[in-house]
C-alpha cells in the first residue's frame, strides 16, 4: 500500500511539481475571484494567466539558481575554471604560461600581442574571487622623480593615485626590491566576485579596468616628473 512519507517529494519529478503549484496558483486566483464578485466569464482566463505566471516565475528562480551554481567556486573545480579561463585568453590572442603558488589555487601570466602582460590567480585566502593583476615597473627618470620629491608631494600624488583607481575599484600595491629601499615595480589589482553573471564578456570588462588603470599611473607619474623638472629649473635659477 502506497504510503506518504516525508521523502516522498523528493521523487516526485520537477516537472510535476512546477504543474502542481501553476494549478494551485491558477485556483487560488479564481478563488480570489470569486469572492471579489469578478464575473464568472473571467475566471478561466485568469487562472491560465496565474497558472502561467506561476510556471515562468519558478522557471525563472530555477534558471537563475543554476546560472549562479555554475559560475559559483562551489560549483566549478578549479581545474574547470583554470581551463576556462585559459581558453577565454587564447581565443583573444594571448600567449598563457601557467604556474602554481603555495598560496594559490592556479596563476596564469598572459602576454597580449603588445608583449603587455598580465596575471590572472585565484588565491586560496579569497576564494570567491578571481584576482587580476598588471605590473608596473618604474624607470629610472620615473625613480629620479619621485625621489626628488618632497614627502608630502609625494603622498599627495599617491593618495590622488589611489582615490582614481578606486573609482575602477582597483587595488595599488608596491613591491619593494629590498626592504630599505623604495619600491620601483607597482601592481595593479582587480578582484572579480564571482557571480551567476560572471562570463566571458564580464571578465574582459574587468580587464579592460586594469588596463585603463595602468594608463592612470602613467599619467600622474608623468605629472611627478613634471614637478621635479619645474623644481629643478627653480633650485638652478
Amino acid at each position: 500500500m502506497w504510503k506518504w512519507t516525508k521523502d516522498t517529494i523528493t521523487h516526485v519529478p520537477r516537472e510535476i511539481l512546477w504543474v502542481l503549484l501553476g494549478f494551485a496558483f491558477g485556483a487560488g486566483a479564481d478563488v480570489i475571484a470569486y469572492f471579489q464578485s469578478v464575473p464568472v466569464y473571467l475566471y478561466i482566463p485568469l487562472g491560465l494567466y496565474s497558472f502561467v505566471l506561476a510556471l515562468a516565475a519558478v522557471s525563472l528562480s530555477l534558471h537563475i539558481k543554476d546560472r549562479s551554481k555554475k559560475a559559483s567556486p562551489s560549483g566549478v573545480s578549479v581545474e574547470a575554471l583554470e581551463s576556462t579561463i585559459s581558453g577565454w585568453l587564447l581565443k583573444a590572442g594571448y600567449r598563457i604560461t601557467r604556474s602554481a603558488t603555495p598560496d594559490s589555487f592556479f596563476t596564469l601570466s598572459a602576454i597580449d600581442t603588445l608583449g603587455r602582460n598580465v596575471s590572472v590567480t585565484r588565491l586560496k585566502i579569497d576564494p570567491d574571487r578571481l584576482s587580476i593583476y598588471e605590473g608596473y615597473t618604474l624607470s629610472n627618470n620615473q625613480i629620479n622623480a619621485l625621489g626628488s620629491l618632497s614627502e608630502d608631494v609625494s603622498a599627495e600624488i599617491f593618495e590622488d593615485l589611489r582615490i582614481d583607481l578606486a573609482n575602477f575599484d582597483i587595488e595599488l600595491g608596491a613591491i619593494p626590491e629590498k626592504e630599505d629601499e623604495p619600491a620601483t615595480i607597482f601592481y595593479l589589482r582587480d578582484r572579480v566576485v564571482f557571480e551567476f553573471l560572471f562570463n566571458e564578456d564580464r571578465f574582459f570588462e574587468r580587464l579592460s579596468y586594469v588596463r585603463r588603470a595602468t594608463t592612470v599611473v602613467s599619467e600622474y607619474l608623468l605629472r611627478a616628473l613634471r614637478i621635479s623638472e619645474a623644481t629643478s629649473q627653480e633650485n638652478g635659477t
